[in-house]
């Protein structure tokens, strides 16, 4: 799991940093058996067969590498949701996301978690977040705060990195620690005032 930093982390005048931190979530609780259709997955919008396959919502939560929810093109805010089911609410407090990439690019940018009881009214459960758009192939989870049960449960996207939102998997956890167990190094270099990855 990747959790990027702010640019002041690693100080101002400073043009190489070697510091990243690797964490491992320690207790997940996955409780969202795989998928095989739509019926508790929505999304607000889906790109249509034939552009590369199906882009179904229920891809994201299949438990499948292979397969991805898409937006439509040129759609780059848009939400995912799953529904518990009546008499079924969950506690959830953490997500997980393995976004697509293309072109280089993490296909998903900016985004907030949000919950509701009615699929109406909604609760926004964790603020907005941004994915880096050149982490690939890595896990994102957030760890927020959570005292209620509901029965929705949505990934509400507002912006990408690309033309589209790709999504592989989203995983909605029942409790999650953040830990450091697992540590490594990468170089940094700052341009333009942000901090670059270096391969």
């Amino acid at each position: 799991v990747l959790l990027d930093y702010p640019s002041d982390d690693f100080g101002e005048n400073e043009d190489f940093a070697i510091v990243l931190i690797y964490y491992g979530l320690d207790d997940l609780g996955t409780i969202i058996t795989p998928q095989s259709d739509d019926a508790n997955c929505s999304a607000s919008s889906v790109k249509p067969y034939g552009e590369g396959g199906n882009w179904f919502a229920y891809y994201a939560f299949d438990d499948n590498l292979n397969t991805s929810w898409s937006s439509n093109n040129y759609v780059t805010a848009a939400w995912l949701q799953y529904d518990f089911g009546e008499n079924n609410e969950k506690k959830i407090t953490t997500i997980s996301i393995l976004p697509r990439d293309y072109a280089g690019l993490n296909q998903i940018g900016k985004f907030e978690v949000q919950a509701s009881n009615n699929g109406f009214d909604w609760t926004t459960l964790m603020q907005e977040r941004e994915i880096p758009s050149n982490n690939l192939n890595h896990w994102f989870s957030y760890v927020f705060e959570n005292d209620n049960y509901y029965r929705y449960y949505r990934l509400n996207v507002l912006s990408t990195n690309g033309q589209t939102i790709t999504i592989k998997e989203v995983h909605f956890n029942t409790s999650g620690s953040i830990t450091s167990k697992h540590l490594t190094t990468q170089i940094f270099k700052k341009i333009s005032g942000h901090w670059v990855r270096q391969s």
